[in-house]
């Protein structure tokens, strides 16, 4: 579903998530953005070259950089470090802010890592979708509490109704 819409309206969507997998990736989704980092890659720590791996195993400490250097890690944030994706959510929810119209959908989460509240009051219409209630509820216009499965063909619906 995501990556349909994100295809149908690819320059009206932003798709962020704080999931590290690719699975959204081989839904057929593009440009998302991984706030938290993206698991199949790695980084040389010195001169912070990206790497595409894949899930394959590797010995970052045996792999060595085209700079030389054998400081590889995987490219995701580890608690307590800064979360270099943030800029681009931030410039998302300026632009939620500032558009005549704009629609919020956040779907599971409990709002803990990232309040999704504050960001779902910036937007004129949001939507949220996670398996129990929760202490965000309140903070958007409409909440589907139900599996994502479910609630998808909802979303989708509600979303093609903002756009039309």
């Amino acid at each position: 579903m995501i990556a349909r819409i994100k295809a149908k309206y690819p320059e009206q969507i932003a798709v962020l998530t704080q999931n590290v997998d690719d699975l959204l990736e081989r839904a057929g989704c593009v440009g998302v953005v991984h706030l938290h980092g993206f698991l199949p890659e790695i980084y040389c720590e010195h001169c912070k070259k990206i790497e595409y791996i894949g899930y394959e195993a590797i010995n970052a400490k045996e792999h060595i950089c085209k700079c030389g250097c054998k400081k590889f890690r995987h490219n995701i944030v580890m608690f307590g470090e800064q979360a270099p994706f943030y800029k681009v959510l931030y410039n998302e929810l300026n632009a939620l802010r500032k558009a005549e119209d704009s629609l919020f959908v956040c779907i599971g989460t409990s709002g803990q890592v990232l309040d999704v509240a504050d960001f779902a009051r910036f937007a004129k219409n949001s939507i949220l979708n996670n398996l129990d209630k929760s202490d965000i509820d309140h903070a958007f216009n409409k909440c589907y509490i139900e599996k994502a499965t479910t609630a998808a063909p909802k979303i989708e619906a509600d979303i093609e109704k903002f756009f039309s």
